[in-house]
C-alpha cells in the first residue's frame, strides 16, 4: 500500500549537497578597488571643498552686507596720525562673543546712533566725550554708550532751551596722547561748549608701571620671587627668630623691588600731568568747561591711578565727577561698563552740565579754531 494511502505526509526529497561559490574574477576585484578609491577621493574632495565654499559664500554675504563681518576696523587717521575707526562703517563686532554689538561710525569715523549734523549746522550746545573704549561703549550698542544715553537725556531736559550735539570721541586703548589729537581734530570743524575727559586708571597709569621692572631688569621677578619664598621659609623655620643670613638679604631685595615700582609710577605720572596740564589749557583758551570722570575696572576705585587724578583735579582747578560703580553697572563676562552702568554715568555727566548752563552766560559759546 501506498504510503500516501496510509496518511503519512510525504517526505522531502533530500537535497543534494551546495557547491562553495567560485572565488570573484580578478577584473571584478579590481572594478571593486577603483569604485572603493573614487568614493575615498569623494570624501575627501567634499571635506575640503565644503570649508572653501561655505567660507566663500560668507564673504560675498560679507561684501553685499557689511554689517555681517566680525571686528570694527581700524586704520591710521591721515590728519590725526592715531589709530582710529574706519568712516562709515555699519556693523556687528563680534571682539567679545559674549556681547554681539552694533558699531555705526560717521564719516569721520566717530561712533553715532544716527547721522550727526553737519559742521555748519552745528548745534548752539555741544558736548565733547574723550575717553577710552569705557567711553567708546565696548560690548554695547551704539545706543546704549554713555554719550548716546548723556545725548537723549540732554535732548529731554535742554531742548526746550538750546538744541544738543554730543560727540563720542573715545578709542579703544586711547590714552592723552590720542585724546589730545581728537580733541585738536574736532575743534578745527565744530565748537564745543564742553568737554568730558574719561580718564581710565589701568590706561594712562597702568599696571606696566610694574609691569615695567621687569623689562628693564629679566632678574626682578625671580629676584621678587625668591625673596618672598625665602622670607616664608626662615620665618617658619626660625619660629618668628630672623636669621642674619637670609632676612635682610631678602628684605633688601624686596625694597629695591619696591623703590623701582615706586620710581616708574612717579614717571608714569610726572608724563600724564605734563600732557594733562596741555590739554587744560587748550581747552581754557577756547572757552570751554571741562571735567573729567574716572572710570576703573571692578574693584579699582581706591587705586592709585584712582588717587592721583583725583588730587590732580583738585590741584589744577577741575570739575572731578565722582563715580561709585557697583557690581550691576558692569557686564557680567567684561570689565566695561553694562548699559545701566553708562545710563548711570550720562546721568553724572547730564547734571554736571544742567548746572553749568545754569551759571555760564551764552555768550560765552567757543568758536570752531
Amino acid at each position: 500500500m501506498p504510503e500516501e494511502s496510509r496518511g503519512e505526509a510525504p517526505r522531502a526529497p533530500r537535497e543534494s549537497p551546495q557547491t562553495p561559490p567560485a572565488p570573484p574574477s580578478a577584473p571584478l576585484l579590481e572594478r571593486r578597488a577603483r569604485l572603493r578609491r573614487r568614493f575615498r577621493a569623494t570624501l575627501c574632495a567634499f571635506g575640503l571643498l565644503a570649508p572653501t565654499a561655505a567660507l566663500g559664500l560668507l564673504e560675498l554675504a560679507a561684501r553685499a552686507r557689511p554689517e555681517l563681518s566680525s571686528y570694527t576696523v581700524f586704520r591710521v587717521h591721515p590728519e590725526m596720525g592715531i589709530f582710529h575707526p574706519v568712516p562709515n562703517q555699519r556693523l556687528v563686532d563680534y571682539s567679545n562673543p559674549a556681547y554681539p554689538h552694533w558699531v555705526v561710525t560717521d564719516a569721520e569715523g566717530f561712533r553715532v546712533v544716527r547721522a550727526a549734523p553737519s559742521p555748519r549746522d552745528a548745534p548752539p550746545l555741544g558736548v565733547l566725550a574723550l575717553g577710552d573704549s569705557f567711553t567708546f561703549g565696548f560690548a554695547v550698542s551704539g545706543e546704549f554708550t554713555y554719550p548716546q544715553a548723556l545725548q537723549r537725556l540732554l535732548e529731554t531736559e535742554v531742548a526746550a532751551r538750546r538744541r544738543v550735539a554730543v560727540v563720542n570721541g573715545g578709542n579703544v586703548w586711547q590714552t592723552i596722547d590720542q585724546e589730545r589729537a581728537i580733541y585738536d581734530h574736532l575743534n578745527r570743524k565744530r565748537a564745543f561748549d564742553y568737554v568730558v575727559l574719561g580718564y581710565c586708571a589701568h590706561n594712562d597709569i597702568p599696571e606696566q608701571a610694574t609691569i615695567s621692572v621687569r623689562k628693564q631688569s629679566p632678574l626682578a621677578s625671580p629676584l621678587f620671587a625668591f625673596a618672598a619664598t625665602h622670607s616664608a621659609l626662615v620665618r617658619a623655620a626660625s619660629k618668628g627668630r630672623f636669621t642674619a643670613f637670609g632676612i635682610p638679604a631678602a628684605r633688601a631685595a624686596v625694597a629695591a623691588g619696591d623703590q623701582r615700582v615706586r620710581e616708574n609710577w612717579r614717571w608714569y605720572e610726572r608724563r600724564y600731568e605734563e600732557r594733562f596740564t596741555a590739554l587744560l589749557d587748550a581747552v581754557r583758551a577756547r572757552g570751554q568747561r571741562f571735567a573729567v570722570l574716572c572710570f576703573y575696572p571692578p574693584g579699582g576705585r581706591d587705586a592709585r591711578p584712582a588717587r592721583f587724578i583725583r588730587e590732580l583735579c583738585r590741584r589744577l582747578g577741575v570739575d572731578f565727577l565722582p563715580l561709585k560703580l557697583e557690581p550691576a553697572h558692569y557686564l557680567r563676562f567684561d570689565p566695561h561698563l553694562s548699559p545701566l552702568g553708562n545710563a548711570y554715568v550720562a546721568r553724572t555727566v547730564a547734571e554736571w552740565v544742567q548746572a553749568e548752563e545754569r551759571t555760564r552766560p551764552s555768550a560765552t559759546r567757543a568758536a570752531p579754531h
